[in-house]
């Protein structure tokens, strides 16, 4: 393998070891993207590019609490299903 210095601003998240059982970080992203998509809708009416760009910042958010489930789900047994749930 070959070494290579990675910059910050291409990290999208760092998982916490120790989140196994509140499972905070799945929880602040999901209640992150809930607000988002809320956003969305308030301005949606009068600014439908800044309601484009909060739509993809919740899934965005979504998608990385699935990640962040299935990657537990991998060391833990379970996959996330109650993430799974909420993030529908």
């Amino acid at each position: 393998g070959e070494e290579k210095t990675v910059d910050v601003k291409d990290i999208l998240l760092c998982l916490l070891e120790n989140d196994e059982e509140e499972r905070l970080q799945e929880r602040v992203l999901l209640n992150l993207s809930r607000c988002l998509l809320q956003l969305a809708n308030v301005d949606g009416s009068t600014d439908a590019v800044r309601a484009t760009k909060y739509r993809k910042a919740a899934v965005l958010g979504c998608t990385l609490a699935l990640s962040c489930a299935s990657y537990a789900g991998d060391s833990g047994g379970t996959v996330g299903i109650g993430t799974e749930s909420k993030a529908r």
